[in-house]
C-alpha cells in the first residue's frame, strides 16, 4: 500500500510586550514634545498613536518613527489645546502618558484661526462683544466665510461655529455672529507677544566642498526680515549661499563650503540674536576647479596689463605661461596669489607682449589672450579758420611728426592754391581763393591717426525756412561756441545747438532776412565761418486797392482782397 505523510506547522504569533513605557511630557508652547516606547519585539504590525482620542498620522507636525524595538512620536510644534492623554497601542499592549502644554503667561497674545489659516483680527467695542473682520483680496461667498473658528489666547482656547448673514461692503465681510465664550478678549487683543528663539543654531564642522545648514525657530511669527552675517559680512544670496524663511523657521544654507567661510555665523531679527561657529576643514583630496576664468585683455604700449583667475582651492602651486613658455617673477612680470585669486601683472607692455597666456593649477588651466595695439605717434586735433576768400586748416599733434593732407581721400600736394606748412607740433593747410569746388572732407594724417575737418558752407534760404549749419572737429566731446558776427549765440526758441560725437550743429528756426550774416563755429582757438543769406518773401495783391464812397461825408473805407 501507499503511505502519505503531511507535515503541518503552526506558528503562533508571539505577543508584543511593553519593555519601557512612555513618560509624561510637559512643555511650553510651541516647543516640541517627544514620546518614546520600547517593546519586546522588533517586527510586528505598525503601532497606533492617539492624542486626545484622535489617531495620529505622519505629517509635517507629527513624526512617527521606529528603530528596532524603540518607537518614537515627535510633535514638532505644540499648542495649549493639545494637552491631554497620549496612547500607544501595539497588539494588545498599551502605554499611556500625559501631554501638558503651557502657554506663555507673561504676555499672552490673541490668535484666531479658521481651518488652520491665520486671521488678523480687528476689535470693536459695540455691545461688549468681539467681531471678526475678514479682509479679502477678492470676492468671497457665504460658504467661504462660514465655518468653525478658533480663538487661542495662549493660555486658553475656545471654538465657535460661524454662520454668515452679513452683506458685502467693498471688500470686507463683517460676521454678525461673534465668537462666544471668549471672555476678557479685549485685554489680549493688542498685547505684544513674548517672542523668543526656541531653536538655536548649532556649531557645525564640515569638510571643504561639503554643504551645511543653520536653523533658527521663533516662538511666534514676525513680519520683519532677518539678517545673516558670516565673519562680519552681511550675507548676500547667490548660487552658493541661500536664505529661506518659512513662517517661524529661518534657514541659512551654504553649499560647497570653502575655508574662508569658517568663522562666526550670526542670525538677527529685531532685538533677537543667535550666534554660532562654522568650522571648515581642508580637504586634501578635493580636486581643484577654475571658479572664474581668465578674460581677454586689450592694452596700448606703455600701459600695465593684468590677468587674473579664481580657483576653488587656495595654497596650491600656480604656473603662468605665455604661448606655452613658463613665466617667472621678474621686474617685467609680477605674480601674486591672494587666497583663491591668482594675478599676473605685465608692466609697461609692448607689442611683443601680445599672445596667449595660461594659468595652471594642479592639472586645470584657464587661457586668455592679451592684445597690445601699437600706440599712434601723435594725438591729433584739427580746426578750421578763415573766410570765403581764404581758408586755413590746422592740426595740432602731441609731438612733432610727419603730416599728410587728403581731400575726399586723395593725397594733396602744394600748388598755387594749396599750401602746407608745419611749425613744431602744428601743421597747416592754406586754401587760397576759396570756391565751390573746394567744398569736401579734408583729412590730416599723422601715422595711424587721421583727423577730419569739415568747414562750414555758405547757405541761401527763404524766409520762414529752418536752416542747419554744421561743423566737425576731430576730437569728440570738446566744447563749441557759435557766433553771429561778433555776437555770441545762446540756445533758445530761435536757436538750437546739438553735439553728436565730433559733429556740432546749429539750427535756426523760421529764418528772416535780418538773420542774414556771417556765422562762425569756434573750438578752442580754431574757427570756421560761413555766410547765410535769407531771401524775403515777395508780397503781391490779388486785387488792387479800391475806393468806395458813401453818402456820409465823414466815412470812407478802403480794403484789399
Amino acid at each position: 500500500g501507499r503511505c502519505i505523510m503531511c507535515i503541518i506547522a503552526v506558528h503562533a504569533e508571539q505577543a508584543i510586550k511593553i519593555v519601557r513605557g512612555m513618560s509624561s511630557v510637559e512643555v511650553m508652547e510651541p516647543e516640541p514634545a517627544l514620546f518614546q516606547v520600547e517593546t519586546s519585539l522588533k517586527s510586528g504590525r505598525p503601532p497606533r498613536w492617539t492624542l486626545n482620542g484622535e489617531v495620529l498620522e505622519p505629517s509635517g507636525a507629527v513624526n512617527i518613527d521606529r528603530e528596532g524595538t524603540l518607537h518614537s512620536l515627535l510633535l514638532t510644534s505644540t499648542e495649549s489645546s493639545m494637552s491631554g492623554p497620549v496612547l500607544f497601542v501595539a497588539g494588545k499592549s498599551r502605554s499611556t502618558a500625559q501631554l501638558v502644554v503651557k502657554g506663555e503667561l507673561t504676555k499672552p497674545g490673541l490668535r484666531i484661526e479658521k481651518k488652520s489659516c491665520r486671521i488678523k483680527p480687528q476689535k470693536t467695542e459695540e455691545q461688549n462683544v468681539f467681531f471678526v473682520k475678514l479682509n479679502s483680496v477678492g470676492e468671497v461667498s457665504d460658504e467661504d466665510d462660514a465655518g468653525q473658528y478658533t480663538c487661542d489666547l495662549g493660555t486658553s482656547q475656545t471654538k465657535a461655529k460661524v454662520t454668515v448673514h452679513g452683506e458685502w461692503v467693498g471688500k470686507v465681510w463683517y460676521l454678525e455672529r461673534p465668537l462666544t465664550s471668549c471672555s476678557n478678549i479685549m485685554e489680549y487683543l493688542f498685547a505684544d507677544l513674548h517672542i523668543t528663539i526656541i531653536q538655536r543654531m548649532k556649531t557645525t564642522s564640515v569638510l571643504e566642498g561639503e554643504s551645511c545648514t543653520f536653523d533658527c525657530q521663533l516662538s511666534h511669527d514676525l513680519d520683519d526680515e532677518p539678517s545673516w552675517v558670516i565673519n562680519g559680512e552681511a550675507v548676500v544670496t547667490n548660487s552658493r549661499i541661500q536664505v529661506i524663511n518659512n513662517g517661524r523657521k529661518y534657514r541659512l544654507t551654504i553649499r560647497d563650503a570653502v575655508l574662508t567661510d569658517a568663522g562666526d555665523v550670526i542670525f538677527t531679527l529685531k532685538d533677537l540674536s543667535c550666534r554660532t561657529m562654522l568650522f571648515v576643514k581642508g580637504n586634501s583630496e578635493k580636486p581643484v576647479h577654475i571658479f572664474r576664468e581668465l578674460l581677454n585683455v586689450k592694452a596700448v604700449p606703455g600701459e600695465d596689463a593684468e590677468l587674473s583667475c579664481e580657483i576653488t582651492k587656495p595654497d596650491v602651486t600656480i604656473r603662468w605661461l605665455k604661448n606655452g613658455h613658463l613665466i617667472r617673477q621678474s621686474p617685467k612680470y609680477e605674480i601674486s596669489v591672494e587666497k583663491n585669486l591668482a594675478r599676473l601683472l605685465i608692466k609697461n607692455t609692448t607689442i611683443r607682449d601680445s599672445g596667449e597666456y595660461c594659468c595652471e593649477a594642479e592639472g586645470v588651466a584657464s587661457r586668455a589672450k592679451l592684445e597690445v595695439r601699437g600706440r599712434p605717434p601723435a594725438h591729433v586735433c584739427a580746426g578750421v579758420k578763415g573766410n570765403t576768400s581764404g581758408l586755413v586748416l590746422s592740426c595740432v599733434t602731441s609731438k612733432p611728426c610727419h603730416i599728410l593732407w587728403y581731400k575726399d581721400g586723395c593725397l594733396m600736394w602744394n600748388s598755387s592754391r594749396y599750401f602746407a606748412t608745419r611749425s613744431v607740433c602744428e601743421a597747416r593747410l592754406t586754401i587760397r581763393e576759396v570756391c565751390n569746388n573746394d567744398a569736401g572732407v579734408y583729412e590730416c594724417s599723422a601715422g595711424s591717426v587721421t583727423t577730419r575737418a569739415v568747414p562750414l558752407k555758405a547757405m541761401d534760404a527763404k524766409e520762414g525756412e529752418t536752416v542747419i549749419l554744421t561743423c566737425e572737429y576731430s576730437l569728440p566731446g570738446v566744447q563749441f561756441h557759435w557766433w553771429r558776427g561778433f555776437e555770441s549765440i545762446r540756445a533758445g526758441d530761435k536757436f538750437m545747438m546739438k553735439q553728436r560725437k565730433t559733429i556740432n550743429s546749429l539750427t535756426i528756426k523760421a529764418v528772416k532776412p535780418v538773420d542774414s550774416g556771417e556765422y562762425s563755429c569756434q573750438c578752442r582757438d580754431h574757427r570756421t565761418t560761413a555766410s547765410l543769406k535769407v531771401h524775403g518773401m515777395s508780397l503781391n495783391f490779388s486785387v488792387p486797392l479800391c475806393a468806395f464812397f458813401h453818402t456820409s461825408v465823414y466815412q470812407s473805407h478802403f480794403y484789399a482782397l
